[in-house]
């Protein structure tokens, strides 16, 4: 028997205890119901596996765990902050309304409750859609992920994160973590010079997950094997290169996978996608888009690939940086600029001459995106991508309609006003992404 004074502590401890936890479930009923996490939409027709498997301490991106970002052992290494200081949600089921938070606890919540905190519109709010969520559609189960996908959060300048080589061993993991250690066959998207930037940020990703990669034509034999498609632009009705290597490649290969992309239009194409498709988009209409054309489709959301570059490891330590360097100096003096005219201006203006262009921002200085022009192969992206990033660095401060100039400010910390394009692009990769740099404002 507790004499009068334990008693009285044990009581006070229990009232304690049951104030905790009551202040726990406001605090993550106030998560749920403003949806500002710091996780990444994905949306799948089936269940998301995270059977356990042994970890060693060799597999950096096995080490993110607990329920705020950090395994009890690595207490040396910092914790992703949540968004305003707040613990995130881990995944939403579309079809029951349930949400797990990182602690694999469930909480109930309306599907109709989420939807209107981001507002009555639905993605036309899409600012308050955070990046790091993660869309499950399946049956009455919904099983947590075991680790978080790229980390983004305005508590902090994703500048400085992308730039951590810590942070980068965890990118997109669970979206592309079955090809780890495998071999695939990867189509680039053809294109500009932004393209090129995907493709280098695309490769650097492979070989972080040591995924081997062959890069293919659509030409290529594929049967039976796993091909994945270059992110990008091109699914929409301007371009062909997607939409023909599904006509081409789907039935024919075990498993197909369209990178980061926007998406608009193709409705014949996607109502007849397989199942053994994944599409990933890069802004909500894309996803918004794909799922009203075709609600079984595999579907995620995700951020553009060229996030995934390291810029270190492009323009200080790639062997071919002197190489890269008189390329770039020579396809000035060809354009007509000199070096020296990129620090002298206040602002370097970069706007697009093609049909994506609105034809409303004026005067264009250099169009860097078609300057810079090499391909998106090995070696050729490689080249494009430093002189790409090499023109936006040397710059005082930029103005364009290019998204991956405006992606390309944002990694290397440069001012820039960023415009949109003919359909939107811009202004929703803004919405999704690029919001989260303080150095890139978007211009209406």
């Amino acid at each position: 028997m507790l004499d009068s004074s334990g008693q009285k502590q044990a009581a006070k401890g229990a009232a304690s205890w049951v104030a905790r936890r009551s202040r726990n479930a406001a605090l993550r009923l106030e998560i749920a119901g403003s949806l500002r996490s710091t996780r990444l939409f994905q949306r799948s027709s089936s269940p998301i596996r995270t059977s356990p498997r042994r970890r060693s301490k060799a597999d950096p991106a096995d080490r993110l765990s607990t329920p705020f970002g950090g395994r009890s052992g690595d207490r040396d290494r910092p914790s992703p902050p949540a968004l305003d200081g707040q613990p995130s949600l881990q995944c939403h089921n579309a079809g029951t309304g349930n949400v797990v938070l990182r602690s694999g606890r469930p909480l109930q919540i309306r599907h109709a409750a989420m939807r209107k905190a981001a507002g009555s519109n639905g993605h036309k709010n899409s600012t308050e859609f955070s990046a790091n969520r993660v869309f499950c559609r399946h049956k009455q189960t919904l099983t947590p992920l075991e680790r978080p996908l790229l980390a983004c959060s305005q508590g902090i300048e994703l500048m400085d994160r992308l730039n951590s080589r810590w942070l980068r061993q965890y990118e997109a993991i669970d979206l592309l973590r079955e090809f780890r250690n495998k071999e695939v066959l990867y189509l680039p998207n053809s294109g500009n010079a932004g393209d090129s930037l995907i493709s280098t940020a695309t490769m650097q990703f492979f070989r972080r997950l040591n995924i081997s990669y062959q890069a293919i034509t659509l030409d290529a034999n594929v049967d039976g094997k796993t091909v994945i498609l270059g992110g990008g632009g091109n699914f929409i009705p301007l371009y062909a290169t997607i939409k023909n290597a599904f006509l081409r490649f789907a039935g024919r290969a075990k498993r197909i996978v369209l990178l980061p992309h926007t998406i608009r239009g193709n409705e014949d194409v996607i109502s007849d996608l397989p199942a053994d498709v994944l599409l990933i988009c890069r802004e909500i209409p894309s996803y918004d888009h794909v799922i009203s054309v075709n609600p079984k489709c595999e579907t995620a959301l995700a951020h553009d690939m060229a996030f995934h570059l390291d810029p270190d490891e492009l323009l200080v330590n790639d062997p071919d940086a002197d190489e890269f360097q008189k390329v770039f100096l020579t396809k000035l003096a060809d354009a007509g600029v000199t070096p020296s005219a990129f620090s002298k201006r206040a602002e370097m203006r970069f706007f697009r001459t093609d049909g994506e262009s609105t034809g409303k921002h004026g005067s264009s200085d250099l169009d860097i995106s078609s300057l810079f022009e090499f391909g998106v192969w090995p070696r050729n992206s490689e080249k494009s991508s430093w002189c790409f990033l090499e023109a936006i660095r040397i710059s005082q401060a930029v103005a364009t309609d290019r998204l991956h100039v405006g992606i390309g400010s944002a990694m290397l910390g440069k001012p820039c006003k960023l415009h949109d394009n003919s359909y939107g692009k811009n202004r929703e990769v803004f919405r999704h992404s690029l919001r989260r740099w303080s150095s890139v404002s978007f211009v209406e």
